[in-house]
């Protein structure tokens, strides 16, 4: 067991939800994911004006994480590897941390990541049942027909900037589809 990969310890404690992407042409949901999110510093921001006014990366990732999530964890170590392997490649990686508690989170990144990814809270720094409800995630999650309590881990992507067209991933990446898919839309 000591010989294990950070991955690997958190892979052999709780069962996956993989799930494959698709994609969704739906203006609704560019609106819906360019949402207020506050960032570390504790700045408000609209999540994405600042790629709107600096340019898009080839791919943005945005994925939505919980700290208490075992999926979340263990994506969100598999994504820090991925974003480190290809960050050079025009590639960025955006965390919104939503439904968690903000010194958990920061404990979780600081402890278990080797590189800091860019994260942003979301609207509701606590689990809670009836909230949930309200949060502009629940709204995006039920957009995309994702049927999943919580809905997290999340993931969206954004290629070339095109709004109209985003990539959608409800749960875990699919092992190696995330690289593979990264590989064929960077032209490496």
């Amino acid at each position: 067991m000591a010989n294990l990969t950070k991955v690997q310890k958190i892979a052999e404690y709780h069962a996956h939800e993989y799930a494959e992407i698709q994609i969704y042409q739906n203006e609704q949901l560019t609106d819906l994911l360019n949402y207020r999110v506050q960032s570390i510093e504790g700045d408000n921001i609209l999540l994405l004006n600042q790629f709107i006014a600096r340019g898009f990366p080839r791919v943005l990732l945005i994925s939505f994480f919980s700290e208490w999530c075992p999926n979340c964890q263990h994506e969100a170590l598999v994504i820090d590897r991925i974003n480190e392997k290809f960050v050079k490649e025009d590639f960025e990686v955006i965390v919104i941390v939503e439904y968690s508690d903000s010194k958990k989170w920061e404990d979780f990144i600081t402890n278990k990541l080797d590189s800091q990814l860019t994260y942003f809270f979301g609207e509701m720094l606590e689990k809670n049942e009836k909230k949930r409800f309200l949060t502009n995630h629940h709204m995006i999650k039920t957009l995309v027909n994702d049927k999943r309590k919580w809905g997290v881990p999340l993931h969206f992507m954004i290629i070339g900037g095109r709004l109209n067209k985003v990539c959608c991933v409800k749960g875990e990446f699919e092992k190696l589809e995330l690289e593979t898919f990264l590989i064929k839309k960077l032209n490496i």
